[in-house]
């Protein structure tokens, strides 16, 4: 089946052809009409992943990666009579929410989804698990190299071409700098803590804002002191009373974090449900404190959005869905990052989903103040 959004200000179309692949068909009879949610609130937050061959095809790389992530994907080699590719890219994410559905990330919608935000550059800062996403974005983008390479800590910058009709001119760059806290020159780091501040302020082109931190945090008065000095430094400078107002306008996403799984090579498949989840107090890592941040960082964006009467900031809850994926971590030990293709790919997909609806709605305040 095939979800097809069709957005229209003053009646001008935009046709979105968002697929949602593997989908069973069935007909039910109620008479219960579903309680339609914003999306952006709940998208994501509940759900199950369902083995799905169909959406297996879809999701994979047109090449694979030469880094870590990748190196899964180069030593396959299913067995006679299996499925022939990574099981962990073979299960598709089912929200609990009917009408909220995860579309897929593709080439021709993203391009069509910045074009029409007018956002000519994709910025990610965070640390390493926010380098998979962009190496994410980059292959499911359909680019047969990889985006750059994470050992040069500054970052990269790099320019994607659409070369989709009617948008065969239309570029954006991806950015990717490396800092573990958010953190600018102000504040100690003893983790990467790169400059990044430079350059997002250095062009006056909207932004897609993509940032994280957390995953090297040990408690949470160091998190809570990271990330408000992160929004007191992005609001301070990008208000529209400062001369720095050209960033006002811009899209800004907090990927919450995700923690590791503990023994996750004696899981293969997903859980079924988040009570199988565990996440021991450790002296190494701070799995079981990630939640707690996210809700701080959730509570923050939430009272900073209404305090301003503003919502250009928002919430990429990719923690419910990531918790209950134990399986497609990298080998031999690594229990926190993923192989690529794999779940971190639907991050992606529910940031595309998220954009559609932020592109509705700044195309509905358009059209009632044109109409108004």
């Amino acid at each position: 089946m095939v979800l097809l959004f069709i957005l229209t200000a003053d009646e001008t179309v935009l046709h979105l052809h968002l697929p949602l692949v593997g989908e069973e068909a069935t007909t039910t009879a109620t008479t219960t009409k579903e309680v339609v949610p914003n999306c952006l609130e709940v998208r994501g937050s509940s759900g199950k992943w369902i083995h799905d061959l169909s959406y297996a095809t879809e999701a994979q790389y047109n090449s694979t990666l030469d880094e870590q992530a990748g190196d899964a994907s180069r030593r396959f080699k299913p067995s006679s009579g299996t499925v022939p590719y990574l099981p962990a890219s073979t299960y598709r994410w089912q929200d609990t929410f009917e009408s909220c559905q995860t579309a897929l990330f593709t080439r021709d919608g993203i391009c069509k989804v910045l074009h029409q935000l007018n956002i000519t550059r994709v910025f990610f800062v965070g640390d390493s698990l926010s380098f998979m996403m962009v190496q994410s974005f980059w292959k499911l983008f359909g680019s047969h190299d990889d985006p750059g390479d994470q050992g040069a800590y500054g970052g990269f910058e790099r320019v994607l071409d659409c070369d989709c009709v009617p948008l065969a001119s239309f570029s954006f760059k991806v950015v990717y700098t490396r800092n573990d806290h958010l953190t600018n020159e102000s504040i100690p780091c003893a983790d990467v803590c790169m400059d990044w501040w430079q350059r997002y302020m250095s062009s006056q082109e909207r932004t897609l804002f993509v940032v994280n931190t957390g995953a090297h945090t040990t408690g949470a008065h160091v998190f809570q002191r990271d990330f408000d000095a992160f929004v007191d430094l992005m609001d301070t400078n990008t208000n529209t009373n400062t001369i720095h107002h050209h960033h006002g306008n811009d899209i800004i996403f907090f990927r919450t974090t995700v923690p590791g799984h503990v023994n996750c090579r004696n899981h293969p498949i997903p859980f079924s449900n988040r009570s199988q989840f565990e996440a021991p107090p450790s002296p190494q890592f701070s799995w079981n404190k990630f939640e707690l941040y996210n809700e701080y960082a959730r509570q923050r964006v939430r009272n900073r959005n209404r305090n301003r009467n503003n919502s250009d900031w928002f919430e990429l809850d990719v923690n419910p869905m990531t918790v209950l994926r134990p399986d497609g971590h990298r080998p031999p030990n690594d229990c926190l990052h993923y192989m690529l293709p794999g779940p971190p790919d639907w991050w992606n997909h529910l940031m595309y989903s998220n954009l559609v609806d932020i592109l509705v709605q700044e195309l509905n305040v358009e059209n009632e103040r044109n109409t108004g």
